[in-house]
């Protein structure tokens, strides 16, 4: 009997988004508006944009790759890198 280790029930996560067990091995994919760049999460819906914000009104933070995103009133979106 051989029995396969679930590599996405690591307490350390493999992958940014959701993660799928297969027989021996495992693979990531992503949420909708992201895609996979080799091992990295890349969005598909921002770029970095270095540019003086007055008028934030929302913000996030991305802990797996230690990125701000914010948001200003008229609806155009930033993120650090």
């Amino acid at each position: 009997m051989h029995l396969s280790l679930d590599e996405c029930a690591s307490s350390v996560p493999r992958c940014a988004h959701h993660c799928t067990n297969t027989i021996g091995s495992y693979y990531c994919h992503c949420r909708e508006g992201f895609i996979l760049n080799g091992h990295n999460v890349k969005s598909k819906q921002f770029t970095a944009i270095k540019a003086p914000v007055s008028d934030p009104v929302a913000s996030t933070y991305d802990i797996t790759r230690g990125w701000y995103y914010w948001a200003d009133g008229s609806g155009s979106i930033y993120k650090t890198n």
